[in-house]
């Protein structure tokens, strides 16, 4: 019999937890329905990735090591995407330029990379002003 007793117990300790835990979050769901939010904000407007040309140059030279650059735009419209288009060779140079720009020794090199995304994002906003891009994302930067 005390061992019925124990498992009763327990039950009804687990059971008294269950409870707790979810008591909470279920009040917590119903006021958000009955306050008109019936769940997470969500973007209404999706973000579009525009892939920019793969990017492949030589630093340094005809002995240079050479860079190659595969990005995209993440556009936050459509609307955005004939004026990306049209500047296509604007944003190409603006990489060239940056990638260019980047130290001559091979260490400093790679630690420019590491920030190259926040050095060419003012960039390309500034090529498509007024209009900005939501993001830039760096799908591969490679030296060999």
């Amino acid at each position: 019999m005390p061992a019925l007793s124990r498992s009763r117990t327990s039950a009804g300790a687990y059971l008294l937890l269950l409870v707790l835990v979810t008591l909470p979050l279920s009040v917590g769901w119903a006021l958000n329905l009955v306050a008109g939010n019936p769940g997470p904000v969500t973007n209404p407007h999706p973000t579009i990735g525009f892939d920019l040309p793969v990017i492949n140059t030589q630093l340094g030279g005809p002995e240079g090591p050479v860079v190659t650059v595969r990005a995209a735009l993440l556009l936050h419209s459509a609307a955005q995407i004939p004026l990306v288009g049209q500047k296509m060779p604007k944003l190409v140079d603006v990489v060239l330029t940056q990638l260019h720009e980047l130290p001559s020794g091979d260490l400093e090199r790679r630690k420019a990379l590491a920030g190259l995304h926040d050095k060419l994002l003012p960039y390309i906003n500034g090529v498509l002003a007024p209009e900005k891009i939501d993001d830039l994302l760096l799908k591969e930067v490679t030296i060999r």
